[in-house]
């Protein structure tokens, strides 16, 4: 087994993650029929937390990588929604999105990487005089530049990540974009999974470590995601917030599943 942690599989994961470019497209395609079939019980166990989370979307919205269930699934009332902006790079979820968006009362739109100019617009159920935009902008905020569809929206009352910061390429990249896209008072919602953090619960190193062990082949079949950030210990340690509320998820079962993915969920309000 040790020889597995230390050589093997950090080896492998070498291997892989240099064939990331060529393999993207597949990467995707196994990512999202592996997290489909997790969905329902996952959607099912953070149904309460999400609940509380996204009740009050404010005017303008920006999600990160919400795959095909977004935000406003759980809000308490999305009428005052003006301007709903969603970031995915896995363009397979975007039917799904289309779908949700239609069945809110919203129109999605779809804009291409790099593509300012031109969009899809899809709506399957709601007509277009009442429907409001839900702007699906394909790409990520780990970038030097924020995309120009994100950016044009901008300044927002909320910026949502939801289980996202664990598999983008630079995270402290991705904050730093978040908080200068918020308005001043706006707010940062997050629900992520993390490295178990050893001083709140010294007992937990060991899965700390396995955790660190295994996330470079995981990362590579499940979309970049690392189990080893630690997500909260960074949004807290953040300049630039004037308040932080960072909860820990206490699962309704202690099953291994929920030691391997520890969740913190909360905000962050810009100064």
């Amino acid at each position: 087994m040790l020889f597995w942690t230390i050589v093997i599989v950090p080896l492998l994961a070498i291997i892989l993650h240099t064939q990331t470019n060529y393999l993207k497209p597949l990467q995707d395609l196994v990512f999202v029929t592996i997290y489909k079939r997790l969905l329902p019980g996952q959607e099912e166990g953070l149904a309460e937390v999400k609940t509380s989370l996204f009740q009050d979307l404010g005017n303008r919205v920006l999600e990160l990588g919400p795959g095909p269930v977004p935000a406003l699934t759980y809000a308490k009332d999305t009428s005052d929604v003006e301007a709903y902006v969603v970031l995915e790079p896995n363009s397979h979820m975007y039917s799904d999105l289309a779908d949700v968006a239609a069945k809110y009362g919203f129109m999605a739109s779809f804009v291409p990487a790099l593509d300012t100019a031109n969009s899809d617009s899809r709506n399957a159920a709601a007509g277009e005089d009442q429907a409001r935009p839900l702007t699906v902008v394909e790409g990520t905020l780990d970038s030097n530049a924020v995309p120009l569809a994100v950016s044009a929206n901008a300044p927002y009352d909320t910026v949502i990540s939801s289980l996202v910061l664990c598999s983008v390429r630079d995270m402290q990249r991705t904050l730093d974009h978040i908080q200068s896209l918020l308005k001043p008072g706006g707010r940062f919602i997050f629900l992520e999974h993390v490295r178990h953090n050893t001083r709140r619960q010294p007992n937990k190193a060991w899965w700390a470590r396995f955790q660190s062990a295994i996330s470079p082949v995981w990362s590579f079949f499940l979309g970049n995601c690392h189990l080893d950030r630690p997500t909260d210990v960074v949004i807290q340690n953040m300049n630039g917030w004037s308040e932080v509320d960072v909860k820990y998820h206490k699962p309704k079962s202690n099953t291994m599943w929920n030691s391997l993915i520890p969740m913190v969920y909360g905000y962050a309000i810009k100064a």
